[in-house]
């Protein structure tokens, strides 16, 4: 095996773990109510695999789905600020 096909193995391992792991803690937020944080993770998730695998040659229309990612972190930040100003801290 070459140093590139091993370097390019390497990196598809390391993709596809962090993929996983984010995707087993998105679940685990949002079994225990953190919906904000699950949307924000399950989002960057989302928009960074897809285009990560078309840089890895996936197919192209693949980039039409990378936009879920990004409106899955914005409504993350949404319900973030909702939650924030539904918790009604006045001091």
């Amino acid at each position: 095996m070459t140093a590139k096909k091993h370097n390019k193995l390497i990196g598809i391992f390391l993709m596809a773990h962090g993929t996983l792991q984010a995707v087993i803690m998105t679940f685990v937020w949002l079994i225990y109510g953190g919906v904000g944080a699950g949307l924000m993770l399950g989002g960057s998730t989302l928009f960074a695999a897809t285009l990560y695998a078309m840089a890895l040659g996936a197919p192209h229309w693949l980039g039409a789905v990378t936009p879920l990612g990004g409106a899955a972190m914005i409504a993350g930040w949404c319900f973030l600020a909702c939650s924030y100003d539904a918790r009604g801290d006045k001091n």
